[in-house]
């Protein structure tokens, strides 16, 4: 018993007392080995600013890190660190940022559900979990094949009534988000019926300028 039951909450318990900068360096590993298979994020002098304006519109109080990779990435992801990665197809195929802003507010309710950090201990393994609690790192390799992994988890349902207060309460349009997610509206009706903006003008998720430059930051 103690052999199944042990580990896992070795693993609970180092999630849960890594300090963020440690966090924030297990994510970056993380985010290393996925770009071995998406490429590089994309940079470019207003994108970049453009990702910082959407991560502040998204969660003031404490703004992701959002990473976006032109290649691979089917569906956005979220690391350690506060780190939300995009896939470059989703920004430019959007009506709009305030879609952008809806998956990047829905990956942040994931985080915040499913402490990522314990995925990427996991993936490293026991021993790598009890060398990063008692000494504070962790093997360069220990997160190799982590990239892969990632690719291959699909996302976990959200609870709608959590998400929709956070659309209200951030005056992003769930509406926008909804109908990404389902043209018809059939399967998302509640996220458009509740719809802060239906009852007025919500301040913009980025300016003209701003989306301009994220739509072509994996262009330059």
């Amino acid at each position: 018993l103690a052999i199944f039951w042990l580990p896992g909450k070795i693993l609970d318990y180092t999630a849960a007392m890594l300090p963020e900068a440690t966090r924030a360096n297990l994510g970056q590993d993380a985010l290393e080995d996925l770009t071995k298979l998406t490429g590089s994020a994309c940079a470019s002098k207003h994108g970049t600013a453009a990702l910082a304006a959407l991560g502040k519109r998204v969660n003031p109080a404490a703004p992701p890190q959002i990473v976006v990779v032109k290649d691979v990435l089917t569906q956005p992801i979220h690391l350690p660190g506060h780190i939300i990665v995009l896939p470059d197809a989703l920004i430019t195929s959007a009506a709009g940022p305030d879609v952008v802003g809806g998956y990047v507010l829905a990956e942040v309710q994931r985080a915040a559900a499913s402490d990522p950090t314990r995925s990427v201990l996991r993936h490293a393994g026991l021993i790598a979990t009890l060398q990063l609690l008692t000494q504070g790192t962790i093997d360069a390799d220990a997160l190799d094949g982590f990239g892969q992994t990632l690719l291959s988890v699909p996302q976990t349902a959200l609870d709608q009534d959590a998400l929709i207060g956070q659309f209200d309460a951030l005056g992003i349009s769930s509406a926008a988000f909804a109908y990404a997610l389902d043209p018809s509206g059939e399967t998302t009706l509640t996220l458009i019926e509740a719809d802060p903006k239906r009852n007025g003008s919500t301040p913009a998720v980025l300016t003209k300028t701003e989306w301009a430059a994220l739509q072509t930051i994996c262009k330059g």
